[in-house]
């Protein structure tokens, strides 16, 4: 997204996605719980609601002449503290997959 194709070397690439699938892993035992469905439940409702707030701070509202530190640190931080950290990863995971569907071309 950030960084032109062939940039970074395809090896640094192959061991960041690594990384990403790991963390994506580890933190779906905090987000889905089948002890506790009510606590899942509310998860899932965090995750769309997370999903939705970074679809529209990406897509619909003015981007402003910050730099890139200050917008990920104000605006993104707020739904770390808002939401937790499981139901943002998994919203921000969301969110990006559907602006990569033909509807936001």
């Amino acid at each position: 997204m950030h960084i032109e194709p062939g940039f970074v070397l395809p090896a640094k690439v192959a061991m960041a996605n690594m990384a990403a699938v790991g963390v994506v892993g580890y933190y779906l035992r905090d987000l889905v719980n089948l002890k506790d469905l009510r606590g899942t439940s509310l998860n899932i409702i965090r995750t769309l609601l997370s999903g939705a707030w970074f679809l529209l701070m990406m897509q619909f509202l003015p981007h402003f002449a910050v730099g890139p530190s200050e917008w990920h640190m104000v605006s993104f931080l707020i739904m770390y503290l808002m939401f937790g950290f499981a139901p943002t990863l998994y919203g921000f995971g969301l969110s990006l997959a559907l602006q990569a569907t033909p509807l936001f071309e």
